[in-house]
């Protein structure tokens, strides 16, 4: 998967044992198109963490609600450009 700008800003914003909710982690990624709404930045945030938890970059931490994200090892090294 070869991922977009902001996917890359998504996973640089989480690590991988404290995580952060979709709101918080789209605030720290900054989308270009959306730094105005909230509401746009969470949306894109969230089809772009479904895209990767397909993936297995990110992963929620529990089932509980909101959705709290922590990054795989498999994302780290996506992140750094190498294969798992």
């Amino acid at each position: 998967m070869k991922l977009t700008p902001f996917q890359r800003a998504l996973l640089a914003a989480l690590d991988e044992t404290g995580g952060f909710t979709t709101g918080r982690a789209s605030k720290r990624a900054d989308h270009p198109y959306c730094r105005d709404s909230a509401r746009q930045r969470s949306a894109a945030a969230r089809y772009d963490f479904a895209e990767m938890m397909a993936e297995g970059l990110v992963r929620p931490i529990d089932d509980l609600k909101p959705i709290v994200w922590v990054r795989t090892k498999a994302g780290t090294a996506a992140l750094v450009g190498q294969k798992p």
